[in-house]
């Protein structure tokens, strides 16, 4: 199961500094530290696609997927379900909806390209991720990171969307 270790968190006016350290086969650190890259009042679901890992995610799936959507996408596809309390059906149909979401998720066709809407993942792709090729331990994980990065926020200021 995922645990946590000593999360260091903590927000100034226009700062955050959110850390949690998960365990899925090793040590694994989500993280944002730094300014928000946005003018308006900054709400939970701006932050969530910003987190960057640390440490080695296990990733069973065949090689070649590797090279298209790495598992830290797929994990903040599922951390952003989390922390809206969406079902995957309803997570699919926001990201076809969006032109840049799936872009800062880190969905792309055919890599990073100004403009580029990138490629949503579908409503399978979601489902399969999280029931078939996430063990319990990722999936505690993104849990865990989805609890923990809401109780930030609502601690901060940070409003829901």
């Amino acid at each position: 199961m995922s645990g946590t270790e000593g999360s260091e968190n903590s927000k100034n006016e226009d700062h955050i500094n959110f850390s949690e350290t998960v365990y899925i086969d090793g040590p694994v650190e989500v993280f944002f530290q730094g300014p928000l890259p946005y003018f308006t009042e900054p709400q939970i679901e701006h932050i969530a696609p910003l987190l960057k890992f640390s440490g080695d995610i296990p990733d069973d799936r065949a090689e070649w997927h590797h090279n298209y959507t790495p598992i830290e996408s797929w994990m903040l596809a599922h951390i952003y379900r989390e922390i809206n309390g969406w079902s995957i059906k309803r997570t699919a149909d926001r990201f076809a909806g969006e032109r840049d979401l799936p872009q800062m998720l880190g969905f792309f066709d055919e890599g990073p390209v100004k403009g580029d809407p990138g490629d949503p993942p579908s409503y399978t792709q979601l489902r399969d991720m999280w029931e078939e090729n996430f063990t319990a331990r990722h999936r505690g994980a993104v849990k865990v990171v989805a609890e923990r990065l809401v109780e930030y926020c609502r601690n901060n200021g940070i409003s829901r969307a």
